[in-house]
């Protein structure tokens, strides 16, 4: 799955319980991906 497709679909499903969704979770999802890149 390509960086950008998995931005957009990791963590959908908490988009309700989470407020700042929109704002943070494309980040998170690229920060994570570089962490395990590393590994």
């Amino acid at each position: 799955m390509p960086l950008s497709q998995a931005a957009r679909e990791i963590g959908v499903d908490e988009k309700q319980a989470w407020v700042l969704f929109d704002d943070f979770n494309a980040r998170n999802v690229s920060a994570a991906f570089a962490e395990l890149e590393w590994e």
